[in-house]
């Protein structure tokens, strides 16, 4: 039975193509035959140039062209095209996996390998089956090195004390709070860092370096008197330095001084702090070491650890009184001030002083009293000196 319809279509065809061909005319035919559930439709077409080009569709949608020879060229395999695609097993630019599914911490999350699975793969220094940042492997299973900007804390030769990343200091370069290696800059090590005013490698102290890194303040007891025509607070300053300067003591200095309305809490600049946190270690010092003050606020408190009987030539004075018109807590003490330091007259032109003796530690060495007997000093004798300066050295101009 097949081979019959074969042959009937090999002779259907042959006279399609010679009643064309006779004809000389582009017609065509159409002829559908069917098998079972299969169907097959042959469109036979000719033209004046005898080109013949037949089409087979079948319901399994197979295309076959012919040409003019009639020979058989097979159709290509389709090419997939466009961007990849994560999850289709293969590995495609921008992917450094494909484990066909979309399980996170599986090893491959969005087709991107997982740190800390404890398997290095693909561009991975390390793999500590972890994520946490402080250990040898970091959080991006990169190798912990000292200028990361994280502190390695994992006990071992790559311990680290700090990290800041790129402000991290410099092989022979000082000053950075955290030190090349990766070590804190601490006091006494010979760099001064940022938060220390001097490093002079040790922590001990009378030595102008403080055994917290600050600087240490000079003060003294001038060994000249004045009268009370100094020149204003700015004169008396004046005095101060030249004091020091001439004992070459080095270093800025004011006069411990007040008119009515300014005093040392005004004119000390930074150095005069309240914060007992910024200034607990500032020692105050004679020019013989001696201690009177650890801090602003000890210097303040109405009570010296020593008094203040020695001047800049590191000499003790007898007892004597101080232009001072300051409280202990280094502010005006009121209106007695020689006409704010710039009169020399005596008689009822007063005043107020301090008192420099062995004995006293109080605040009477500023503040002697407010009697003519007792802290009130005309501001001359017959144009005579009669009182010494105290003068301190800050840390400003």
């Amino acid at each position: 039975m097949v081979h019959s319809i074969r042959r009937l279509n090999a002779l259907t065809c042959a006279c399609i193509l010679s009643v064309a061909c006779a004809s000389g005319r582009g017609d065509s035919e159409y002829t559908e035959t069917g098998t079972g559930s299969e169907s097959t439709t042959t469109t036979t077409t000719t033209t004046t140039d005898m080109t013949m080009v037949t089409s087979m569709t079948s319901s399994k949608t197979t295309t076959t062209t012919g040409t003019e020879s009639g020979s058989d060229t097979r159709g290509t395999e389709p090419t997939t095209t466009g961007d990849p695609i994560c999850g289709d097993g293969n590995v495609d630019d921008g992917e450094q996996c494909d484990d066909t599914n979309d399980v996170d911490d599986d090893g491959c999350t969005s087709c991107m390998l997982d740190c800390g699975n404890n398997t290095v793969q693909g561009d991975e220094e390390c793999d500590d089956g972890n994520t946490v940042d402080g250990d040898n492997c970091t959080n991006a299973c990169e190798h912990a090195r000292c200028g990361d900007g994280i502190i390695n804390e994992e006990e071992g030769d790559k311990k680290e004390e700090c990290d800041e990343g790129p402000l991290n200091g410099e092989e022979n370069v000082d000053g950075a709070s955290c030190r090349f290696g990766c070590i804190l800059n601490r006091c006494g090590d010979g760099d001064q860092g940022p938060d220390e005013e001097c490093d002079d490698s040790n922590t001990e102290d009378a030595d102008g370096c403080s055994s917290a890194c600050t600087l240490e303040r000079t003060v003294f007891i001038t060994k000249k008197l004045y009268t009370g025509n100094l020149g204003g607070l700015q004169g008396a300053n004046t005095l101060c330095q030249a004091a020091a300067d001439d004992a070459q003591l080095g270093g800025t200095y004011k006069a411990w001084l007040s008119d009515s309305d300014t005093g040392p809490a005004d004119n000390f600049g930074a150095d005069a702090t309240a914060d007992e946190d910024a200034d607990t270690t500032r020692n105050y010092r004679l020019t013989n070491s001696t201690l009177i003050a650890t801090s602003w606020s000890d210097l303040t408190d109405g009570e010296l650890l020593n008094p203040i009987i020695i001047d800049e030539d590191k000499k003790p004075v007898d007892p004597t009184p101080v232009w001072s018109n300051t409280t202990a807590e280094g502010t005006p003490l009121g209106m007695i001030n020689c006409t704010s330091w710039t009169s020399e007259q005596g008689g009822m032109m007063l005043g107020a002083t301090g008192r420099a003796e062995h004995e006293i530690t109080d605040e009477q060495w500023t503040d002697f009293g407010d009697t003519e007997e007792a802290g009130l000093l005309q501001c001359s004798l017959q144009t005579n000196p009669v009182a010494r300066l105290y003068c301190f050295e800050v840390g400003v101009p």
